[in-house]
């Protein structure tokens, strides 16, 4: 029973100095442990550093960085970067092998606009307000960039302002396909700038080239995503021709006409609503046509009354006024046929009496002379004309003008020289007047 008691003290003494050794161990162990954090990359664990410092200093220059190469501002990490303190015997740094896993994991992204059209994402851009500067930039393609700014004025109230009533001009300017925004987050790289969404969208997509039926044809076409569609009003002004109205007339003789009513063209407006896309006619429309100015109607009277080709017998004095300067009879050592008339103010020779020209010409010594047939016996002569109205077959009345008193041929000065025969006999003019 001693020997069994004696064996138990030294199994208890035993016991309780391992208990003291790993007491006395532990709080050495724990005196002497090194804090480290545990990094983790959206809760995966890449390794342990001593400084959380580091981290953060090596993600901000990686920022920073790609904030210098892709010209954006704010960009945003897309991880989550975390930490978990830990206690740790080894000082050994694991920061360099950290931070290169950290540097494989971990990316940017910016802010931006996705720009679709219908549905078809085409391009990221920085600001919504770049979404309609790319709107602007197609549409002043086709039209100036000042009507552009006047389809978007408004009065006072509000109200667009509209175009005048009779004037030509664009209407509308909007696009075929509405092009809009979504905020969405990309990668900087992703991010265009206006001048090359313009290009994209104008560049559209490509579509095989046919010619009717299933006969393709060798190479490929693009069709822009979205094409300006231009609206304009273009009023033109037509002449309306006058038109000719003749009206017969006894008053007046055949051959003869008077105009009794002067005519006038007339104007109309046409207006007419033109499409276009990308500057090409797509259409037309008449939208309404307007008379500005009635047409007048030119009236012309024309003579119907039949002039008489036989004479009456009796002669009319076949000037204006005048007297008579030289007989029939014996003049200068020879005879002279008629009788001259001059002294007058109106030059004009008229027609003794109805009859036929049976000529008009010019002859040696009678210089311009008119022969006028009576159609009953008698025939009258008119010589040293200046100039001659009527030609030869011409049917006369008594008083038309024949010509102009003048000075040709043999002639001492202005006057006119006057016959009359009756049945191929000279006759005294003088017992007619």
């Amino acid at each position: 029973m001693k020997k069994d008691r004696k064996a138990v003290v030294t199994k208890a003494a035993f016991t309780g100095a391992l208990v003291l050794s790993l007491t006395v161990g532990t709080a050495y162990a724990e005196k002497n442990l090194n804090t480290v954090y545990q990094v983790y990359v959206d809760d995966e664990p890449i390794g342990t550093v001593e400084n959380k410092e580091d981290i953060q200093s090596f993600i901000e220059d990686r920022v920073h960085r790609a904030e210098i190469t892709y010209s954006e501002e704010d960009l945003n990490l897309n991880e989550d970067i975390t930490f978990t303190p830990e206690k740790n015997l080894s000082s050994e740094s694991k920061k360099a092998k950290v931070l290169e896993r950290l540097g494989e994991s971990i990316s940017v992204s910016a802010e931006s606009v996705q720009v679709n059209i219908d549905d078809q994402t085409v391009a990221h851009l920085s600001a919504d307000e770049e979404i309609e500067e790319v709107k602007q930039r197609l549409k002043e393609k086709y039209v100036e960039e000042e009507t552009l700014t006047q389809l978007e004025s408004q009065d006072s109230k509000g109200k667009p302002i509209e175009m005048e009533e009779r004037a030509s001009g664009i209407l509308s300017v909007e696009l075929s396909h509405e092009i809009k925004g979504e905020s969405s987050e990309v990668h900087p790289s992703q991010i265009s700038s206006v001048s090359q969404v313009v290009r994209e969208v104008k560049k559209g997509t490509v579509v095989e080239n046919s010619q009717g039926g299933n006969k393709p044809v060798e190479g490929e076409v693009s069709e822009p995503l979205t094409e300006v569609v231009v609206q304009e009003k273009d009023v033109e002004e037509q002449t309306i021709e006058s038109s000719r109205k003749i009206v017969k007339t006894n008053d007046l003789l055949k051959g003869e006409t008077e105009t009794k009513q002067e005519g006038s063209d007339g104007r109309k407006e046409i207006h007419t609503l033109i499409t276009k896309k990308n500057g090409s006619v797509e259409a037309r429309e008449t939208l309404k046509e307007e008379v500005v100015e009635e047409p007048v109607e030119e009236v012309i009277l024309k003579g119907t009354k039949i002039i008489p080709s036989r004479g009456t017998g009796t002669f009319a004095w076949p000037a204006v006024e005048g007297t008579i300067t030289s007989h029939v009879g014996e003049r200068w050592g020879r005879y002279h046929k008629g009788i001259d008339i001059a002294g007058v103010d109106d030059r004009t020779i008229k027609a003794a009496d109805n009859g036929e020209v049976v000529t008009a010409e010019y002859q040696s010594g009678f210089g311009n002379k008119v022969v006028i047939d009576h159609n009953n016996g008698y025939e009258t002569i008119y010589a040293h004309l200046d100039s001659i109205d009527v030609e030869v077959g011409e049917t006369v009345r008594k008083g038309n003008k024949l010509g102009v008193m003048g000075t040709t041929g043999n002639s001492t000065g202005i006057h006119l020289h006057f016959e009359i025969h009756k049945d191929g006999k000279l006759e005294d003019p003088d017992s007619f007047f």
